[in-house]
């Protein structure tokens, strides 16, 4: 899908977890977007970020729950969430170098912390972000 996208100029968002202090993943991602890359079209990443707090908060709101068959399990969805955090760095930091980091350094990259947002004010900001871009 995402060759065929980029043979054709076709713009794509995509969306996915990843554990940024693994080369396999970057390595992957790295792979996803080469497409896009070899076919000089724009590659940019947005991070959503939101503590373990509010995640577990919004791993049980009503419209994940509707969409998403897995979350339904609240005992299992929550362990997961938990474990997820335990073993994995799932979000880049200034701080920290990883595989992540050095990927997203060869490409537009924006941190949104989406704590406090609905889901309506952060696709505003990633909007206006890539519009900036664009311009």
């Amino acid at each position: 899908m995402i060759e065929e996208a980029a043979a054709s100029g076709t713009r794509l968002v995509v969306t996915f977890v990843r554990a940024v202090e693994l080369e396999d993943d970057a390595a992957e991602v790295r792979r996803l977007v080469a497409p896009y890359v070899e076919a000089g079209l724009p590659v940019s990443f947005v991070e959503l970020y939101a503590d373990l707090a509010t995640r577990l908060e919004r791993n049980v709101g009503e419209s994940r729950i509707a969409d998403k068959r897995s979350k339904r399990d609240l005992v299992w969805s929550e362990a997961n969430v938990r474990e997820l955090e335990s073993t994995y760095v799932m979000n880049t930091r200034p701080d920290h170098p990883t595989p992540a980091a050095a990927l997203l350094a060869d490409f537009a990259h924006l941190r949104l912390d989406n704590s406090g947002l609905t889901p309506e004010e952060a696709a505003a900001e990633i909007v206006a972000w890539l519009d900036a871009r664009a311009n």
